[in-house]
């Protein structure tokens, strides 16, 4: 019954009445990353292709701005394992996350600073990591012409606590992302 709960006020945190577009704008670098959203993002990973085995989620996200150059964010990936053994649906970990933007003179580059917290919320065990993480990264923001942006930086990911029964998490990620921001409001 916890578990529905905490998926009942993660899920209040992420709905799109909560997260409605302000209605002052602090365009710098990368748009969104200054004005509150909504996402709602799918993704598969293919695990064992000759096995059967995937994993697939779709995960609610909310940013909101604190001022120009912070926002904070939580996202609650709803996922399905499946494998010829078992296969589960429910929550999985959830993340919450502060950024730190810092837009140079010429609104052209900037840089920032990210630390995310991965919670064990996952309803099975096949569906998280069982330990509380820590995920560190730094990135440089580049505007480009026509509303697109690239962005590419270093994301660490470290297990703090957590279920001892697993292995414990510890790699990096290069990171290089391409988006576009729409120039009116929705």
């Amino acid at each position: 019954m916890r578990k529905y709960l905490a998926l009942g006020v993660l899920l209040w945190f992420c709905a799109p009445a909560n997260a409605q577009i302000q209605r002052s704008y602090h365009y710098g670098v990368v748009p969104t990353e200054n004005i509150t959203t909504f996402e709602v993002n799918p993704s598969t990973t293919v695990i064992d292709d000759s096995g059967g085995v995937s994993s697939s989620q779709l995960t609610l996200k909310t940013y909101r701005v604190i001022s120009e150059r912070f926002n904070w964010g939580v996202e609650v990936p709803l996922s399905r394992y499946e494998s010829p053994d078992k296969s589960v649906s429910g929550l999985g970990d959830a993340l919450f996350s502060v950024s730190w933007l810092i837009p140079e003179g010429d609104r052209l580059l900037g840089y920032g600073f990210k630390m995310e917290v991965f919670v064990p919320t996952a309803t099975d065990r096949l569906l998280g990591a069982g330990q509380l993480q820590l995920s560190p990264s730094a990135f440089i923001l580049f505007s480009l012409p026509g509303n697109l942006y690239a962005a590419a930086g270093y994301k660490h990911y470290q297990s703090v606590v957590g279920d001892h029964a697993r292995d414990d998490i510890n790699y990096g990620r290069l990171r290089l992302n391409v988006g576009y921001t729409s120039p009116s409001p929705w």
